[in-house]
């Protein structure tokens, strides 16, 4: 990567054996910096620093005696020599991954680790309140929950099991729809008593999120509000709310059963989102991800009627 020197080879030579010199994690360097274009990106993806990206991919161009990026308009980009190589180790990647899914679907017992990725408000308001009664049914499984608003991805066992709003249209996942969560406007009773509507501060989320399916009208009728806080936080919003900052957009399931807040009313259609449980395929049958997942489908069913 860092030399740009021409250079050549022999044809008649032997070619050298390099299978053993070609480190798995130069591979995953490899594909992180092709997919992001840049040190930094690819570091955050893999969670290492960006000079262990530069050294991986340094000394995979040294074992392959080729250039495989090159630097243009400021991003990575790979060249004629190392598109070929990423196609083929992202070959290696999929088929390491998928030995670790089918390792993981050996055991039958009932027990070991289960990963659980969801959005903050969901893993906090709906998953966490079930570990108690998951604990006493499923005692010899260790229950992880990861709450991020970016997606684990399944398919690299970062997480076994994904509560998300949305089916994704793409990957080996399969799923069923969980629940409809519904979407409401909320403040407390005093910011609402002492506030005209036409004056009403909007707490809002992500500019991102104006793009969402089922949120899209909502926040589009309050395109005129001013905006008063802005978070990236569900949770963060929520106590925005409870404190009287303004007007929040939050799942029936945070604010209906909050008794500090109150639903408040601008004439704005419904709002809902399809909340689904997720698993790759290659796991979804391992007992102890079908137990947990089981588990807490049921528990959502059960409160279809809190939620949307």
């Amino acid at each position: 990567m860092a030399d740009r020197r021409e250079t050549t080879y022999d044809r008649a030579a032997p070619v050298r054996e390099l299978t053993a010199d070609i480190d798995h994690d130069a591979l995953r360097a490899l594909i992180a910096l092709a997919d992001v274009g840049s040190l930094a990106g690819a570091a955050r993806q893999l969670r290492v620093t960006h000079a262990t990206i530069g050294r991986r991919i340094a000394a995979l161009e040294r074992t392959l005696e080729a250039v495989l990026f090159e630097r243009t308009e400021g991003r990575y980009v790979l060249t004629a020599q190392g598109e070929p190589i990423c196609r083929l180790a992202r070959e290696i990647e999929d088929r390491m991954l998928a030995i670790n899914r089918a390792a993981a679907g050996l055991s039958a017992d009932v027990s070991g680790i289960v990963r659980v990725t969801a959005t903050e408000g969901v893993g906090a308001f709906l998953v966490t309140p079930q570990l108690a009664d998951l604990s006493r049914e499923l005692p010899s499984v260790d229950f992880v929950l990861t709450t991020a608003d970016t997606n684990l991805s399944l398919a690299h066992r970062e997480a076994d099991i994904a509560l998300r709003f949305g089916l994704p249209e793409t990957g080996h996942i399969v799923g069923r729809r969980a629940a409809d969560i519904s979407y409401h406007l909320y403040a407390t009773p005093d910011y609402i008593a002492r506030t005209a509507p036409s004056a009403y501060g909007f707490i809002a989320g992500p500019a991102r999120e104006i793009a969402l399916p089922g949120l899209a009208a909502m926040l589009h009728a309050l395109r005129d509000c001013r905006v008063v806080f802005r978070s990236n936080s569900m949770m963060s919003r929520w106590r925005a709310a409870r404190a009287g900052t303004g007007i929040a957009l939050l799942p029936r399931f945070m604010g209906e059963f909050d008794a500090s807040l109150q639903r408040v009313e601008i004439g704005a259609p419904p709002t809902l989102r399809e909340l689904w449980l997720l698993t790759h395929r290659d796991v979804k049958d391992v007992p102890r991800i079908r137990a947990v997942a089981d588990f807490l489908y049921d528990r959502l069913s059960e409160m279809r009627s809190q939620l949307d």
